[in-house]
């Protein structure tokens, strides 16, 4: 029951929302680049009714979602999530602790693909969030020691999912406003910049949000 009402809710503050959006490209399918559908099929599902009804009430096609493993229902099985989306969920891995050291290395990034993930969720900033008081990391996502991840990212065309850059929370346990240290903000922008010009490639597929 409270899982229906939850839905029913998200579904209705969607609604309004869209329906304040006027675009003049209504034939452009969407791709949501961040969702934590996991393993949890139920969910699946209800993305697909969520899809329904954006397309019959605003025409809205939203086609496609890049689903994020993590969480209680990790994504173990890839053709399962294929087949309960209907082929509408792209699966891609992530990794929430970057400032300490990336999760995988370059060399887990081939078994990666074979076994059909598509993308690597990279939550970076502000650093302060994972890092504590002391604690020696790697807070900015040009750091080099990022650099031979992300050559074989462009080198097997691995998009860069849902890629987290000055995230708006302070310090765990201590919610803030969006970034509210505007240096610190923009150092996670810059950081970024550097990335993308030394990776150019990345500028036709990667996903990135909270900017």
């Amino acid at each position: 029951m409270k899982t229906s009402l939850i839905s029913i809710l998200v579904f209705f503050f969607v609604s309004q929302a869209i329906s304040q959006i006027k675009t003049e490209y209504p034939d452009i399918p969407r791709i949501d680049v961040h969702v934590h559908a996991s393993g949890d099929y139920e969910a699946i599902s209800r993305y697909l009714d969520l899809r329904e009804i954006l397309l019959s009430e605003y025409s809205t096609n939203l086609a496609m979602w890049i689903n994020l493993s993590s969480g209680k229902n990790p994504i173990t099985n890839i053709d399962s999530v294929s087949l309960v989306s209907q082929n509408r969920m792209l699966c891609a891995y992530g990794d929430y602790e970057a400032a300490r050291g990336l999760k995988y290395r370059p060399e887990d990034l081939e078994k990666q693909r074979e076994l059909s993930y598509i993308g690597y969720k990279i939550w970076y900033g502000p650093y302060y969030r994972t890092l504590k008081d002391g604690e020696k990391g790697f807070p900015y996502v040009d750091d080099p020691a990022n650099e031979p991840m992300f050559r074989k990212m462009e080198e097997l065309g691995i998009l860069a999912a849902s890629l987290h850059i000055a995230d708006p929370n302070g310090p765990f346990g201590n919610r803030t406003r969006w970034c509210a240290d505007p240096v610190e903000y923009w150092r996670e922008i810059t950081a970024l910049s550097n990335v993308l010009e030394k990776h150019p490639v990345w500028n036709r597929y990667w996903a990135v949000e909270n900017i």
